[in-house]
């Protein structure tokens, strides 16, 4: 397994280590094997800012306040960030695939909330697969461990940005 320091270390998080990186200049990060058929991890990381006094307590409490729709789970992180887990089944071209979906949440105060979104996107014909199963759990277990020291998921927000003005760009949280 090897470490991604997300855009600096927003976000660390461990991957097989010989899956390849791929960055977008704008946002956003690819992760993949090589091998023929192999899933794509995509994670995108987006910032929002809650008036003041409505941010959560923590990420798990934020998505706690809504009802999870059918076929969603939600996981509390040791330092109380949620991960909201879910599959989504398209088609793109008439060939069938399956999205897996992890939403990490984090709050940080007094007014920041951070959504990390990894998606790891296979055929549908390879869900059942043993191959492809393992890769699931194993995705689904590192990017639950968020916050464990020396482990995973871990937000880590420089300071450069919890100091940084809001943008007029930056999307608000709901009320």
């Amino acid at each position: 397994m090897k470490t991604i320091a997300y855009r600096g270390g927003v976000i660390s998080f461990r991957i097989p280590a010989d899956w390849k990186e791929e960055y977008q200049p704008a946002g956003g990060g690819m992760f993949y094997s090589e091998r023929s058929g192999a899933g794509t991890l995509r994670l995108n990381v987006l910032t929002f800012e809650a008036p003041a006094g409505k941010l959560a307590a923590d990420g798990y409490t934020h998505f706690a306040a809504s009802p999870l729709a059918s076929g969603e789970r939600l996981i509390k992180t040791a330092l109380g960030d949620g991960v909201k887990v879910f599959k989504k089944e398209v088609e793109e071209e008439k060939t069938q695939l399956d999205i897996y979906c992890w939403t990490v949440a984090h709050c940080a105060p007094p007014q920041k909330l951070y959504l990390a979104n990894f998606t790891w996107v296979i055929l549908r014909s390879q869900s059942e697969d043993p191959e492809f199963q393992k890769e699931i759990e194993l995705l689904t277990e590192e990017i639950s461990k968020g916050g464990k020291r020396g482990q995973v998921v871990r937000f880590e927000i420089p300071a450069f940005l919890l100091l940084a003005p809001r943008s007029d760009h930056a999307p608000k949280t709901p009320t």
